[in-house]
């Protein structure tokens, strides 16, 4: 039996058949440093009244066994000293979300 596709997975394969674009928000937060908003998009994006900056960025499926999914997510372009220093040198990991939206309603997730 085949492991369930993540919901993030079934909204963008949804949206190759709607004329609504969809967008990719990562949100990183840590105790340690301010929270990070990031869209997949060309230009900023306003959801629930928060703007997530325009950032190219991948996120890759590391695992589809049924376990709790995991991923693995690659920014190019960012100032490592700026985000090593608060992100990567730290002894706790930082949270990050992913939510897909539909543009025509940004503030509703299409994600749980």
């Amino acid at each position: 039996m085949p492991a369930p596709m993540p919901s993030f997975a079934e909204a963008l394969l949804g949206a190759r058949f709607s004329d609504d674009p969809i967008v990719m928000l990562i949100t990183v937060t840590h105790p340690a440093g301010e929270t990070v908003r990031l869209a997949r998009y060309p230009t900023d994006i306003t959801s629930r009244g928060e703007v997530f900056k325009s950032s190219w960025f991948e996120v890759n499926l590391v695992n589809d066994d049924g376990n709790l999914p995991s991923s693995e997510l690659s920014v190019p372009n960012v100032d490592n000293g700026a985000i090593g220093r608060m992100y990567f040198r730290q002894s706790e990991v930082p949270l990050m979300t992913l939510e897909v939206i539909a543009l025509s309603h940004p503030d509703e997730p299409i994600t749980d």
